[in-house]
């Protein structure tokens, strides 16, 4: 799960590429929050969230990052 703000411009980008890897690469299909109050933001699992991942459960990224940190997080938890 991608839970994500537009109060970071870069994360449009990495959303994308990471959704498409994620989907590619591990068979799994992204499931994108987008959070557009401070409300939902203050509400989040994590309440600075511009950005972050959630896989089983756990967060594994809480800020915006590329393809290739994804890609190394994955090796990580998959293996």
């Amino acid at each position: 799960m991608l839970i994500r703000a537009a109060q970071c411009p870069y994360t449009v980008k990495n959303v994308g590429e990471i959704c498409e890897t994620a989907e590619k690469d591990n068979k799994i299909k992204a499931k994108i929050i987008e959070l557009a109050s401070h409300m939902e933001v203050q509400n989040s699992p994590y309440p600075f969230c511009v950005f972050c991942l959630i896989y089983n459960g756990a967060l594994v990224a809480d800020g915006p990052i590329s393809k290739g940190r994804f890609v190394n997080i994955m090796k990580k938890c998959t293996t």
